[in-house]
């Protein structure tokens, strides 16, 4: 009875010692099987797990932008210089030779165009900047050209002329009654230069006035006050100082304009 007891305690225990050994069998099977689930999808998607690129393709990213940026100081630090130029001295002269020397200078310029009562028409006044300066070439020069005086030039009547008969040296007919003028329709139509040099100096001071006359303008100077008295046409009621410049119309402008550049060819001004 005693030893049937003690074979069948034996059986128990070593049964229970061999479910033992199966569960951590296979424990470790499981777990070996785990490390190798984890081991494959590691390999065959270690790129999208680490989320970045190979080693090599960043190291050759990384050095090229360096390249560019190095490249980019390289173009700051040399910068283009503009060329400098110093500007000429063509005061005085005149403006075409002005204007050659200049542009001989490759230098760039703008004209400035204004009445004086010193300089000739056409005679460089002013520039800016005063020659010895240095400029660069992308740079201006302003010129100040001499448009000549801005009124009638009554004092330029030749002395020796008698009072009467300011024009007894032409033999072009004007005044007396009938009531003629020296540049016929100088207030209506463009004179040309060639009819202004056939006329003497005395008949282009008159023709000059001519056109400031027949707007009721007086004058200074005795001698042509009294040749427009005894035009028919001629009707002085505005005082030389009262006069107003802008009462002339652009064809008269032009017309004095171009009577003061012959006066000033011919060495009358």
């Amino acid at each position: 009875m005693g030893k049937k007891a003690d074979i069948n305690i034996y059986s128990d225990s070593a049964k229970k010692k061999k479910k033992g050994k199966a569960a951590a069998i296979i424990i470790i099977i499981a777990v070996v099987l785990l490390l190798l689930a984890a081991a494959w999808i590691w390999f065959f998607n270690r790129d999208l797990i680490s989320g970045i690129l190979p080693q090599e393709t960043t190291a050759a990213t990384t050095e090229q932008v360096t390249t560019e940026v190095s490249a980019t100081e390289q173009i700051t630090e040399a910068p283009v210089t503009e060329a400098v130029i110093t500007v000429p001295d063509v005061v005085g002269k005149k403006s075409k030779d002005a204007y050659d020397e200049l542009n001989g200078a490759g230098l760039k310029y703008t004209v400035v165009r204004e009445y004086s009562e010193e300089v000739k028409a056409e005679y460089v006044l002013s520039q800016e900047p005063e020659a010895g300066n240095t400029v660069k070439k992308s740079d201006r020069i302003v010129l100040h050209i001499s448009k000549g005086v801005d009124h009638p030039p009554e004092t330029t009547v030749q002395k020796e002329t008698s009072a009467t008969d300011p024009t007894k040296s032409s033999d072009k007919k004007t005044g007396d009654s009938g009531g003629d003028y020296i540049l016929d329709g100088s207030d209506s139509r463009y004179i040309s230069k060639s009819e202004v040099y056939k006329l003497s100096e005395n008949e282009m001071t008159l023709a000059l006035n001519e056109i400031y006359a027949r707007h009721g303008r007086k004058f200074n100077t005795p001698e042509i006050q009294e040749y427009f008295n005894k035009q028919d046409w001629y009707n002085g009621t505005i005082s030389p100082s009262d006069f107003d410049e802008a009462s002339l119309t652009g064809v008269e402008r032009s017309n004095v304009n171009t009577i003061l550049s012959v006066m000033t060819e011919k060495g009358y001004r």
